[in-house]
């Protein structure tokens, strides 16, 4: 509402229009939101062009990916990252939405892997990479890259130890996978459900293993 309110004060500003399709994305109004991006297309050009860099196209397409837009999304992070392809975030951001649905997966392990050369460090990347190797089968690779995540992360993320816990479970190694799992947990996960599912189905294969 705030900055609905800015934006009919300031109707000369795209970086107000920017402001407002940021906040109505986090409000989850993703069709306004993505209308509200398209405007300040619109309004910068001719009078703040510098404003539609690589770093708008990023957040554009973040947007269209949290809308369910996949494609969009896809075609807006090959924008920002044409716009600058020293950035490792948009080959992130792109690479791991395709790995978690299950889509173009040797295309988005190039873009992951180059994210992680650029910065090598980065806990969020490392797990885009062992998400990835999951997806692929490689299941000592994405435990590997995991666990480097989990070491990286300046906290506990419970996608993450999920992540973990389906290689893990995925070489039978029940143990480890319902401790991962249970960790994710206590950090109060999104679909809590869907672990402890995971947990019981794990205890039942340990249970028949001996």
């Amino acid at each position: 509402e705030t900055m609905e309110r800015a934006r009919a004060k300031f109707r000369d500003r795209p970086d107000v229009t920017l402001g407002l399709a940021l906040a109505l994305s986090a409000a989850k109004r993703h069709a306004d939101s993505l209308a509200m991006f398209a405007t300040v297309v619109t309004e910068a050009k001719g009078r703040n062009e510098g404003l539609l860099d690589s770093e708008f196209y990023f957040k554009w397409g973040a947007a269209a990916e949290q809308a369910g837009q996949v494609e969009k999304a896809a075609e807006l992070l090959r924008k920002s990252i044409g716009l600058d392809p020293d950035t490792p975030e948009a080959y992130n951001y792109l690479g791991y939405m395709w790995v978690d649905k299950g889509q173009n997966l040797e295309e988005a392990g190039q873009l992951i892997k180059r994210a992680v050369e650029m910065s090598p460090t980065n806990g969020a990347y490392l797990d885009s990479l062992g998400w990835y190797y999951y997806k692929v089968g490689k299941f000592d690779d994405a435990k590997k890259q995991l666990l480097a995540a989990i070491e990286k992360l300046t906290e506990e993320d419970p996608v993450v130890l999920d992540h973990l816990a389906d290689a893990c479970e995925a070489m039978a190694q029940h143990p480890e996978a319902i401790g991962y799992w249970e960790r994710a947990l206590k950090l109060k996960p999104d679909e809590p459900e869907k672990l402890q599912q995971k947990i019981t189905a794990a205890r039942q294969k340990q249970a028949e293993a001996k």
